[in-house]
């Protein structure tokens, strides 16, 4: 029973890195799509218009609350 205690634990391991990775890939999309839109001097709304999205989702991506 020792291994499949072992086995459990380390597919809990697994599933917890692959939380901490998503929540940095999140991270790092914000931190992209907002340096993207600084770099070219576009306000929130400018680049919404541009992507034919609402303002909304570009705050949501930005702050990390969306990245879909």
């Amino acid at each position: 029973m020792n291994g499949v205690f072992l086995r459990e634990d380390y597919c809990d391991m697994i599933v917890a890195e692959g939380a901490r990775e998503a929540d940095h890939m999140k991270i790092k999309l914000s931190e992209n799509i907002r340096a993207f839109r600084k770099e070219h001097a576009m306000t929130q709304e400018q680049l919404a218009e541009v992507l034919n999205v609402t303002v909304g989702a570009v705050y949501k991506w930005e702050s990390g609350v969306s990245h879909s």
